[in-house]
């Protein structure tokens, strides 16, 4: 995941390769910034995951116009060079922050535990 979706880890039932599942921090006009996009980059080579979800969406990320996108341009470049590029995929919605897809009922289960 490259965005500020974590629950995508919970729906889909798998591990993060990398420990930034907030992206917040990674776009602040702060000293941090720059090194913690290193880092992530880092992780997710090192993990070689075999999916890469990557939400380019403002609310994701929060973005300032000092933000430091080393994170955009290496993603373009990891995708350019991944063999197994799957799908791109557009969420616009007329409210921000709301991806379009449909809400599900909850499961028997989710309504028997008040979720």
């Amino acid at each position: 995941m490259v965005g500020s979706e974590p629950q995508i880890y919970f729906y889909a039932r798998r591990r993060a390769a990398t420990g930034y599942v907030y992206t917040y921090a990674l776009m602040e006009p702060q000293p941090y910034a720059a090194s913690m996009q290193h880092h992530m980059i880092q992780e997710i080579e090192a993990h070689n995951p075999r999916f890469v979800v990557f939400v380019r969406v403002p609310p994701s990320w929060l973005m300032t116009p000092n933000s430091d996108e080393t994170i955009f341009q290496w993603f373009d470049e990891y995708r350019s060079a991944s063999t197994g590029w799957v799908s791109s995929r557009s969420c616009r919605s007329a409210r921000p922050g709301i991806s379009g897809a449909r809400r599900r009922r909850p499961t028997r289960r989710a309504r028997r535990h008040g979720l």
